[in-house]
């Protein structure tokens, strides 16, 4: 009977690969409401 490994590495990459998707989002959010923001006063 042979012993099966459970995979620990490719559900922590997957972790990491979505805090990392989560935090791109969130800095693309930031950086547009800042963008739109100095648009903003430019047009004035």
């Amino acid at each position: 009977m042979k012993r099966k490994r459970f995979p620990v590495m490719p559900a922590f990459a997957m972790t990491i690969n979505k805090a990392q998707d989560s935090q791109s989002i969130t800095m693309e959010s930031i950086w547009n409401s800042q963008y739109s923001h100095m648009a903003n006063c430019m047009w004035r």
